[in-house]
């Protein structure tokens, strides 16, 4: 190489840098619009009708909570709406006679199971009254009855009332509160779909 062509190498490198210099001053990432999809416009809607108690960017993010875990495990979060109005009517703090906590009125003891079988970390009775983790725990745990007692609705709906070792133990198995959970889960996609 000579000399010119150094010159020439150099310039062209400088000239180069302070173009993409340029470039990546003047840079502005693109701002991400999150966009709500019409099934959480929908539990929005029906949620404000069932005077849920989270309000504003914190139902927001309970409902894409809700969406994101019920995906996960393969559920329709309008079940998951129909258990918690069968076991709370929506009252973020209710507490069964039976002990049983929350949204989905898990009980401790169904939390440990849960923590076990799936590795995550163990909830106090507290803890499972916070909207988001009795929704995870609450949505784990009905994934663990749908491996525990087979995938069938009534059978899941059965345990998770009941408890899974009675469900297992039973030749008959109590469908009253299984009806009913099916029965607001029709009630829901009716009201949700027509919004």
């Amino acid at each position: 190489m000579n000399k010119k062509s150094n010159i020439f190498s150099i310039f062209y490198l400088l000239a180069m840098g302070a173009v993409l210099g340029g470039l990546l001053l003047t840079f502005e990432p693109k701002k991400e619009v999150v966009q709500r999809s019409l099934l959480e416009h929908q539990i929005e809607a029906f949620l404000d009708k069932e005077a849920f108690a989270l309000r504003g960017s914190s139902r927001s993010n309970f409902i894409a909570h809700l969406l994101a875990t019920a995906k996960d495990h393969e559920f329709d979060p309008l079940l998951i709406l129909a258990i918690m109005k069968v076991e709370s009517s929506f009252k973020l703090h209710a507490v069964s006679h039976a002990g049983a906590l929350g949204l989905l009125q898990l009980k401790p003891i169904a939390a440990k199971e849960v923590s076990n079988v799936f590795d995550l970390a163990p909830v106090s009775a507290r803890q499972l009254m916070d909207p988001f983790i009795n929704v995870r725990f609450g949505i784990h745990y009905l994934s663990f009855l749908r491996k525990s007692v087979g995938k069938n609705w009534m059978r899941i709906l059965a345990a998770y009332n009941a408890g899974p070792t009675f469900i297992k133990r039973t030749s008959v198995i109590p469908t009253g509160y299984a009806s009913k959970v099916m029965r607001t889960y029709r009630e829901i996609i009716k009201q949700v779909k027509s919004t």
